[in-house]
């Protein structure tokens, strides 16, 4: 029923089920019912409801022997876990539950874990991410799994985004268009190619207007969805230099979803930063909701929004200290794109004359042989545009078209996700 898009529907029904059959609590029915009132739950953002479920079925589970039951309850829990503050502990669970699955050859439960972890990852270790994503798109092929690869070709592509592995995405992204599937796995696609070509400085209306239609013509609720849409719209807000309508767009995705702020977290901080908001970068960057999640991209976002933050405020040792540090997390684990786009902001903020060390110049020249290779125009736009500017160097304080810090507020503790 969970599968249905339509989650708050289906807890409804779950529930009336279980009102007529809670006395099979014990038995492997009572604990199948459970996993799927839990996994309703978390659907509709009911995340303390959903762990209470597991609470309550795990211990029957574990003691009937029901091994893709106690499975798929672990890796319940880690997305649980992720999003009420506690992400180095879920991600512990994912891993060993997706290894569990893996040792057991349980491959339905294999899967969604797969899913999850490269869900995650996008905000941790995104070439990870990518590599299980290309991994399971094997799997899906040599089991003759259609829906492996359906599964596999959305997270993979937000990961090759930040990897440099446009191409592969944008070909991963037209092949998988062409198959008939479900309503919100297409709209999942158009939302992501959407996303690519904004980064390239293409139209992406018609991707997000497509992905709209189906997602409201297959009567789809679940409210990430909304989320993707409004993410789609931030990136394509940010290629055209609308900061003020990047961030509302932000704002508004993590605000429908929670887990949506670690994904949207860096073009809030950009556009802030680019419009020479102070108040507003410094809000999001103190906004309490980004910091319930943790990962080495994340901590290189962090560190990035912190140099722009100095930038404004024209703390340049600290500035260009931030962006070095920025600059090398990115490339530690191999984020090509997003090592470029800081340099961009090093260019754009920094100004020349307080910027000036080779390995800084040769950060912001091989910015310029990344973007020029990933064809990401609107980058390349602000990098050349941007560093005439900082030769004058950045004028700190609030643009008219900035969000106010109020507005940027909601970026905070919700409910769930």
């Amino acid at each position: 029923m969970t599968w249905l898009a339509d989650p708050a529907r289906a807890r409804a029904f779950l529930l009336e089920a279980w009102a007529e059959f809670g006395d099979l609590e014990e038995t492997p029915a009572g604990v199948a019912l459970m996993n799927e009132i839990a996994r309703a739950s978390r659907g509709v953002n009911d995340v303390a409801t959903a762990m209470d479920w597991l609470d309550r079925l795990m211990p029957i589970a574990e003691r009937l022997g029901l091994l893709p039951e106690v499975v798929t309850g672990i890796l319940a829990r880690g997305s649980c876990l992720v999003v009420v503050g506690r992400p180095r502990e879920a991600m512990v669970l994912l891993r060993g539950g997706h290894q569990l699955a893996l040792a057991n050859d349980l491959r339905d439960t294999e899967l969604p874990a797969r899913i999850l972890i490269s869900f995650f990852e996008q905000w941790g270790d995104p070439a990870n991410g990518l590599a299980l994503a290309r991994e399971g798109l094997e799997i899906g092929r040599r089991v003759g799994s259609r829906n492996y690869g359906f599964q596999m070709v959305g997270n993979g592509s937000i990961c090759a985004f930040r990897v440099g592995d446009w191409d592969w995405a944008a070909a991963a992204l037209d092949e998988w268009l062409t198959i008939e599937s479900s309503a919100t796995q297409l709209a999942e696609f158009h939302y992501d190619r959407a996303i690519l070509r904004a980064l390239r400085g293409e139209p992406s209306a018609t991707d997000i207007e497509e992905a709209r239609r189906l997602r409201l013509g297959g009567g789809v609720t679940d409210p990430q969805w909304e989320s993707y849409e409004s993410w789609a719209q931030a990136w394509a807000a940010l290629a055209r230099g609308d900061g003020g309508e990047t961030r509302a767009l932000s704002v508004r995705a993590s605000e429908i979803t929670g887990y949506f702020a670690p994904l949207v977290f860096p073009l809030v901080v950009r556009a802030a930063a680019w419009a020479g908001d102070r108040d507003g970068l410094e809000a999001a960057i103190a906004g309490p909701l980004v910091a319930r999640y943790a990962g080495a991209a994340l901590d290189a976002d962090r560190l990035a929004a912190r140099a722009g933050l100095a930038a404004l405020e024209h703390r340049w040792l600290a500035a260009v200290t931030d962006y070095r540090e920025a600059l090398r997390g990115y490339r530690a684990i191999g984020l090509a794109f997003d090592e470029a786009a800081a340099a961009v902001d090093l260019a754009t903020l920094v100004p020349t004359s307080e910027r000036a060390a080779p390995d800084l110049e040769d950060a912001i020249a091989a910015s310029r042989s990344t973007l020029t290779r990933l064809g990401a125009k609107p980058f390349l736009a602000r990098l050349e545009s941007g560093a005439a500017a900082a030769t004058a160097g950045p004028v700190a304080g609030s643009s008219p078209a900035a969000t106010t810090s109020a507005g940027l507020a909601v970026l905070e503790d919700r409910a769930g996700a």
